[in-house]
């Protein structure tokens, strides 16, 4: 997973997150959300190798929490990327945020 030694997590902070929390708390996105932050929304496969399970609702929980715009379509089994994005509903939640937040 991103947070063994050759994933993303571990590479970013130069080893686990157990030995970096103060850098692995800055780089978070979690830990810098606002009220004021950017509407954000996180479409994430279920199956996703490279986005650890808990990491999509743990930021919409702080996001949340902090008053921000964020939403969250998950792709049941689907991976990182690839065709299983492409589905009409898919869209229709990207197209509806993107009005939504558009208009402002």
């Amino acid at each position: 997973l991103t947070r063994q030694p050759g994933g993303v997590v571990h590479d970013l902070l130069a080893g686990p997150v157990a030995k970096n929390p103060d850098l692995a708390r800055r780089a978070s996105p979690a830990h810098r959300v606002t009220a004021s932050s950017a509407p954000c929304l996180l479409v994430n496969g279920t199956a996703d190798p490279q986005v650890l399970p808990d990491q999509p609702a743990s930021f919409v929980s702080r996001a949340l929490h902090a008053g921000a715009d964020v939403s969250l379509v998950s792709v049941p089994g689907a991976p990182h990327c690839g065709p299983d994005y492409h589905a009409d509903w898919i869209r229709r939640h990207v197209t509806d945020f993107l009005h939504r937040h558009a208009r402002r």
